[in-house]
């Protein structure tokens, strides 16, 4: 067991508490300095199951499945492909692919980039995309964000269904992991070490919520995940 995982995990599920996004974003590349792929893949994964179920319960009035459903269809497609991707690549290849994709959200984001409303079959082509990055690396947030953020819904419903269609994937992925093999003891020790940290994050975060200015606050996530992002790059190509 790593003890290092205690603050990782604090800071990603309070930022993830307030902003709606960036859990997996801010911890996936700090848990692989640390931990093996194929520790730090499954064990965020029963993670963020565990924080699903207070998610759900938090947001069980904003969510609603006929804005989801969509979304749902087009990532659960993906799950099996996103774990054959992560399963093929060397653990270089992998840190460096999670390290553009941090870098080129953190820039979309930060450019003031709009897309246009967008509906139907395109829920399933974002909902594909995130289904691959949520198998293979546990971030799905992006191309969920980029869609959600083309719709007309408030703070809460937005966050509703973001965290809605996370919780539904996450069986899928818990799935693919035990059909893999994954779920080893070092997973579930690690797993047992964090989820108190983890529920006080949480708690934390949805009590702060409506004191934080959203807007600048996502700002300062975005601007933590392009670092993040420019050192796993670094590190890959200077050794």
């Amino acid at each position: 067991m790593n003890p290092l995982v205690i603050p990782i995990i604090f800071v990603a599920m309070f930022i993830q508490s307030l902003a709606g996004f960036g859990s997996a974003l801010i911890a996936m590349p700090l848990l692989l300095l640390i931990l093996p792929p194929d520790v730090a893949r499954p064990l965020f994964v029963l993670v963020g199951q565990t924080a699903g179920l207070m998610f759900m319960f938090e947001y069980r009035k904003e969510w609603q499945f006929t804005d989801i459903r969509w979304l749902l269809l087009g990532s659960l497609i993906a799950v099996p492909i996103g774990t054959w991707v992560a399963n093929a690549m060397t653990e270089d290849m992998f840190m460096l692919v999670l390290g553009i994709i941090l870098i080129g959200y953190a820039s979309y984001a930060l450019s003031g980039v709009h897309l246009p409303e967008l509906k139907g079959l395109w829920g399933s082509f974002f909902g594909f995309c995130s289904g691959v990055l949520h198998s293979a690396y546990n971030v799905g947030g992006p191309p969920l964000v980029m869609y959600n953020s083309t719709q007309d819904w408030e703070a809460r419903r937005f966050k509703g269904n973001t965290q809605a269609i996370f919780f539904v994937m996450g069986f899928f992925v818990i799935y693919e992991h035990i059909r893999a093999g994954n779920m080893s003891l070092p997973v579930f020790q690690n797993y047992l070490l964090m989820t108190p940290t983890m529920l006080i994050a949480l708690l934390l975060g949805f009590r702060l919520e409506k004191y934080i200015k959203q807007a600048i606050f996502r700002k300062m996530v975005l601007v933590l995940l392009m670092i993040i992002g420019l050192n796993l790059l670094r590190g890959v190509i200077f050794g």
